[in-house]
């Protein structure tokens, strides 16, 4: 929400993060600035590799609406940080 786009792109995957960045960078320019987000849904799912949270947000743009999934993994691994695995931006 305060555009700060490379700190966002810090919890992609290192292999990923110039193509995260990049995706962030035109969401912006096409959306204008976010305004405003409300996690509306809320899932968990434990598999045997870790566990996934999927989460569905009403965001608010300068320039529209969007609703967006964000779906974050953690490894069974007790140093594996949370990382994003997938952002998907529904845009009115």
């Amino acid at each position: 929400q305060q555009g700060k786009i490379a700190d966002a792109a810090r919890f992609f995957p290192e292999k990923e993060r110039q193509l995260q960045l990049d995706a962030l960078e035109q969401h912006r320019q096409k959306l204008g600035a976010l305004q405003s987000f409300q996690i509306s849904a809320e899932e968990q799912n434990t598999v045997y590799s870790g566990k996934f949270y999927i989460f569905t947000v009403d965001t608010q743009y300068e320039h529209a609406q969007a609703l967006e999934t964000l779906t974050l993994k953690t490894s069974v691994s007790a140093n594996d940080a949370l990382n994003i695995v997938s952002q998907l931006v529904d845009a009115d």
